[in-house]
C-alpha cells in the first residue's frame, strides 16, 4: 500500500506571481516537500539541490515541471542528494519524453531507498515505458509505480499536457496489451512485489482496486439509494 502523505511535514510554496523562492530559513530539516506547479527557477532548483535538506528528504512532488528539458543537471543531482532517504517521489506531467528516458534512469539509479514512484501526465511511448521499467526493476525497495497511459493508445498528434477529456480517449485494448507486457517485465525479473497502475483520474486506492473519483461517485449513488429507500418507507407508513 502507498505510504500515508499526512505522515511527514509537509512544506508546499505556491507561487502566486509565476515565480517562487525557496530561500527561505527552516529550523528543521524538510522531510516531505510538495513543489508541484510551483514555477520553479533555475535559482530555486540550485538552491534545493545544494542545500541541506536535500538529504533529508522522504517524499518530494516536482510535478508541473519540465525537469529534464530545463534542469537535467540540477534535478540529477537533487535526487543524488537524496538518495540515501528518499522514498516517494512525484513527477506527474514534467513533459518527460523518449529522448530523455535515459536520463531519468540516471537520476533514479542511485534512489536505493524509493519506494514510491508517480509520473502520470508524461508523453512515454511503451518502447521507452519498457526500457524504464527493466531500470526500476533494480531498485530493491520499489513496490508501487503509477506510469502514464502510452502515448501508443493515443491519436497521433495528441498534445500535453492533457485535460481530463483527451486524457480519457485512449485505446483500452492497446493499454491492456502493452500494460500486461509491463508487467511481464517485472514478473521475470522476480518482482512480483511491485504494483502497478494508472488511475487516469483521482488517486487509486489498491485496496478497493478503484480511484477517488469513482469512490466518490458510488458514494454518491449509494447516498441516492438510501434517500429513495426512506422516502418509499415514509410513503408506505403514511
Amino acid at each position: 500500500m502507498p505510504v500515508s502523505r499526512t505522515q511527514l511535514y509537509r512544506f508546499s510554496p505556491r507561487a502566486a506571481t509565476g515565480s517562487t523562492s525557496m530561500n527561505n530559513p527552516l529550523r528543521t530539516p524538510l522531510r516531505a516537500l510538495d513543489l508541484a506547479n510551483c514555477s520553479l527557477n533555475h535559482a530555486d532548483m540550485a538552491f534545493l539541490a545544494d542545500g541541506t535538506h536535500a538529504a533529508h528528504l522522504e517524499m518530494l512532488d516536482l510535478s508541473g515541471h519540465s525537469l529534464l528539458s530545463l534542469f537535467p543537471s540540477t534535478f540529477s543531482r537533487l535526487l543524488g542528494r537524496a538518495a540515501q532517504t528518499l522514498r516517494v517521489l512525484t513527477l506527474e506531467e514534467c513533459s518527460i519524453t523518449d529522448g530523455q528516458v535515459s536520463m531519468l534512469i540516471l537520476a533514479l539509479g542511485a534512489c536505493r531507498q524509493l519506494q514510491e514512484l508517480r509520473f502520470l501526465g508524461n508523453p512515454l511511448s511503451a518502447h521507452a515505458l519498457r526500457h524504464l521499467f527493466v531500470a526500476l526493476c533494480e531498485l530493491p525497495r520499489l513496490h508501487w509505480v503509477e506510469f502514464p497511459v502510452p502515448t501508443d493508445c493515443y491519436p497521433e498528434g495528441t498534445a500535453y499536457p492533457q485535460d481530463e477529456l483527451a486524457a480519457s480517449k485512449f485505446d483500452r485494448q492497446k493499454y491492456d496489451a502493452i500494460a500486461e507486457d509491463l508487467r511481464g517485465v517485472l514478473l521475470r525479473a522476480g518482482r512480483e512485489d511491485v504494483q502497478v497502475s494508472t488511475p487516469v483520474f483521482g488517486s487509486f486506492d489498491p485496496d478497493i482496486q478503484e480511484t477517488s473519483n469513482e469512490l466518490g461517485a458510488f458514494l454518491l449513488q449509494a447516498f441516492k439509494a438510501a434517500l429513495e429507500n426512506f422516502s418509499q418507507a415514509l410513503r408506505q407508513m403514511e
